[in-house]
C-alpha cells in the first residue's frame, strides 16, 4: 500500500506536467495533494487538470492554485464500506483519502474496491461507437499496400482490436465500423474475430470517399441520442467516462478531444515592431497549440447537418454547427494520453520502442 500511496500523492509545488504523468502511471482519475509531512492538503482530479490546461496553457505551471483545497475524506479507523460507497455514487468521485486524527494521509479507498468496471456508476453510458475505418491509409504506405491500416499491429493486437478492446472496458459494445468498398479483408477479419463475442459489430459502407465524418449520414434512421466517433488510427489512454460526463454536464451538442502539442518551426523567425522595424530573430521557435485528436461525442440531432453522399469532414461539421448556435465543447487531454498511428513517424517510433 505504501508504494501505491506514493504513486498517487503529489506536492502542491509540483507541475501540471508531472501530475499528468502521475495520473497516467497510477491509472487513477485523482491525485492526493500532501505536504512534506504527508498531511492532507487536497485532491487534484483529471477534470481540474483539464481546466488548468485550457486556462493557463503551460504544463510547467505549479498545481498550487489548481487543486481542490476542501477535499472529501474519511477517517481510517471509523469509516464503513457503506459510507464510502454512498460517497462514490452521490458525489461521482473515484477516490477518497483516508486520514488519522492528525489529518495525516494513511491510505485511500478507490471506487474499484467496491464495483467492477461494468458496475461503476460513471461507466454506465450505453451509447453506440462509430469507428471511422474507411480511409485508404496513404500516409502509411507501403504497409497499407499489404494490410488495411486498421489491421496493422499495435503491441500484441491490431490497431482496430485495441480500439474495440478499449471500448469494451467501458461496456461500449454496440459498434459501427465505417468501411469502404475495398475493405473485404478487414470485414472478413472482424466477422471471424468477433463472431462469438458480446460485441455487436455493424458496418457502414461508403460507396465513394465521404471524408472523415460524411458516412455518419447513413445512420440518420437509427434511434439513439448520443454516439461516439473514433478515427481508426487513434489509440487513446484517457478515461472515456470522464469525457461522457463532460459532454452531458455541459449539455453540448458536439464535444471533441483536444491535446496540447508543441510544434517547432524549422526556420529562424524574425520579429518586428508595429513600424516594421527589426526587433530580434528567434532560431526554430517552439509554439503551443491545442490540436484536434479525432475522438468525438455527437448528439444525433446534429446528423441533419451532414450532407448526403458528399465528402464532409469533422472540421466542416464543427464549424457549421457553430454557426447554428449549438453548444460545442473541447475536452483537453495530455500528449501522453493518445497516439496517432496514422502518422508514419509516430507508427515507426512505436515499432522501434516495441522491438526494444
Amino acid at each position: 500500500m505504501l508504494e501505491e500511496l506514493k504513486n498517487i500523492t503529489i506536492d502542491e509545488n509540483d507541475t501540471i506536467k508531472n501530475s499528468i504523468k502521475k495520473l497516467n502511471l497510477s491509472g487513477k482519475r485523482t491525485l492526493i495533494v500532501v505536504d512534506k509531512k504527508n498531511k492532507l492538503l487536497g485532491t487534484l482530479s483529471d477534470g481540474d487538470i483539464r481546466k488548468s490546461i485550457l486556462k493557463v496553457f503551460n504544463l510547467n505551471t505549479k498545481i498550487k492554485n489548481l487543486y481542490q483545497k476542501n477535499p472529501l475524506y474519511l477517517t481510517e479507523k471509523s469509516y464503513t464500506n457503506e459510507e464510502a460507497k454512498k460517497l462514490f455514487i452521490s458525489k461521482k468521485i473515484t477516490l477518497i483519502p483516508l486520514i488519522n486524527s492528525k489529518k495525516t494521509l494513511t491510505s485511500f479507498v478507490s471506487i474499484d474496491n467496491f464495483f467492477d468496471s461494468k458496475e461503476i456508476p460513471h461507466n454506465n453510458f450505453k451509447i453506440p461507437v462509430i469507428i471511422m475505418a474507411g480511409g485508404l491509409g496513404t500516409r502509411l504506405k507501403p504497409f497499407t499496400n499489404v494490410l488495411p491500416k486498421p489491421l496493422l499491429p499495435f503491441e500484441n493486437k491490431t490497431i482496430i482490436d485495441r480500439i474495440i478492446s478499449n471500448c469494451e472496458s467501458y461496456n461500449l459494445t454496440d459498434i459501427f465500423i465505417s468501411i469502404n468498398t475495398q475493405s473485404k479483408v478487414l470485414r472478413a477479419y472482424l466477422e471471424e474475430m468477433y463472431k462469438n463475442s458480446s460485441i455487436k459489430i455493424r458496418y457502414i459502407e461508403e460507396k465513394k470517399p465521404l471524408g472523415t465524418i460524411g458516412s455518419i449520414k447513413l445512420l440518420s434512421n437509427k434511434r439513439f441520442k448520443t454516439f461516439m466517433v473514433i478515427n481508426c488510427d487513434i489509440i487513446s489512454f484517457f478515461d472515456y467516462s470522464s469525457f461522457f460526463d463532460f459532454h452531458k454536464k455541459k449539455k453540448n451538442h458536439i464535444s471533441f478531444v483536444v491535446s496540447q502539442k508543441q510544434l517547432a518551426n524549422p526556420y529562424g523567425v524574425c520579429k518586428k515592431d508595429r513600424k516594421n522595424n527589426f526587433v530580434q530573430i528567434v532560431e526554430k521557435p517552439i509554439t503551443n497549440h491545442l490540436i484536434n485528436v479525432g475522438i468525438y461525442l455527437i448528439n444525433s440531432d446534429i446528423i441533419k447537418y451532414i450532407p448526403r453522399n458528399k465528402e464532409f469532414n469533422a472540421t466542416d461539421l464543427i464549424n457549421l454547427v457553430k454557426t447554428k448556435n449549438k453548444r460545442i465543447g473541447i475536452f483537453p487531454v495530455s500528449e501522453d494520453c493518445w497516439s496517432d498511428l496514422g502518422q508514419w513517424n509516430q507508427y515507426n517510433s512505436f515499432l522501434k520502442n516495441y522491438d526494444n
